[in-house]
């Protein structure tokens, strides 16, 4: 089964001489194909060069999480955009004076823009964010983005599904 599996990855990998280095995640010899991917997604969503390439160094540092929980290419992307963009935006985490104050600007993207970008849904991101809180150093500010996420998603679901009933 090992051997099984062994062999079914190393035929999803290619070999880094084939491809250009500076344009892939190396990881043990062998390459992701991601970063084209990812700056399609990116160029698509309008966000600025720099936090595309945040986002492409997010994306290597989850690489080894989304790789041994078998994360497909598009939620590893939602993934690290997610957490570029809270980070990007919260750079001070979830005690920012800025915060604090209200004067805390809108997001270059929201949410529902990566989702449906990527072609996933909110409970998907919850999950796989969850595997990449356990794996990997998640920022303080993403933490609470995503719990408050959470609640909210909580409570929107719980009137659309109250309302729903009344509509049917």
């Amino acid at each position: 089964m090992a051997s099984e599996t062994q062999a079914s990855s190393i035929t999803e990998w290619t070999d880094v001489s084939s491809t250009n280095e500076t344009m892939a995640i190396v990881s043990n010899g062998y390459t992701i194909p991601c970063e084209d991917e990812i700056m399609a997604v990116c160029r698509d969503l309008s966000i600025m060069k720099d936090i595309e390439k945040k986002a492409f160094s997010q994306l290597k540092l989850l690489s080894p999480a989304t790789r041994e929980h078998q994360f497909p290419v598009n939620e590893s992307i939602a993934c690290a955009l997610y957490m570029t963009i809270v980070d990007v935006r919260m750079p001070y985490g979830p005690h920012d004076p800025q915060l604090q104050r209200g004067f805390l600007e809108a997001p270059c993207v929201t949410v529902s823009d990566i989702l449906q970008r990527t072609n996933i849904n909110v409970t998907t991101l919850f999950h796989r964010m969850k595997t990449v809180k356990e794996s990997c150093d998640v920022s303080d500010a993403v933490s609470q983005h995503l719990l408050l996420l959470e609640k909210k998603y909580c409570i929107v679901s719980a009137l659309f599904h109250t309302f729903e009933r009344f509509v049917t």
